[in-house]
């Protein structure tokens, strides 16, 4: 990782498009639902997306968690991510989400989870949208503590189907 970086995730790794997602060191749960983020390839793009589109699952609630984030020493940690958004459709949300007592459970929901303010893509309601920037998300206040970043998607088929995708996650010293 470049000096002062913390966390980098640019899903350059992944596989084929549309396959579950599969990234070392990340948690991807389908944990209400049973629907994970997937592979999203499109062209030179790669990144993370999430969907309840034609899943036929009524609730939906999906999350995607970083490996653990040791902020010892961080002066003004932030986190940083970018997003994009498609198809918009009913009340769906994807949030971002910090947790100092997330133990690696298939059940994240059991953990402490502390919403962070972040800017989220507005999806168009055809196609899809530009990657927009999340703007420093300051994680000051868990200096000297160990995190773990969640994003949490909730939806559900087939009135509540966003799309969002996920990219260039980033957890910054200062």
């Amino acid at each position: 990782l470049p000096p002062g970086t913390l966390l980098s995730e640019d899903f350059e790794s992944i596989g084929a498009n549309n396959l579950p997602l599969a990234v070392t060191g990340w948690k991807n749960i389908g944990e209400v639902g049973g629907v994970a983020f997937q592979n999203a390839v499109f062209g030179p793009v790669k990144c993370a997306k999430i969907s309840a589109f034609s899943t036929g699952i009524s609730t939906v609630s999906s999350w995607l968690i970083s490996p653990s984030v040791s902020l010892a020493g961080a002066l003004t940690p932030k986190l940083t991510f970018t997003t994009a958004g498609g198809y918009n459709v009913g009340a769906t949300t994807f949030k971002v989400f910090i947790s100092t007592d997330y133990n690696g459970s298939n059940t994240p929901s059991t953990a402490t989870w502390t919403q962070v303010p972040a800017t989220i893509a507005v999806a168009p309601t055809t196609g899809y949208g530009s990657f927009v920037g999340s703007g420093n998300v300051d994680l000051s206040a868990y200096n000297n503590q160990t995190i773990y970043v969640g994003f949490r998607y909730d939806g559900g088929d087939p009135t509540k189907t966003t799309t969002y995708e996920l990219d260039d996650v980033k957890v910054l010293k200062n």
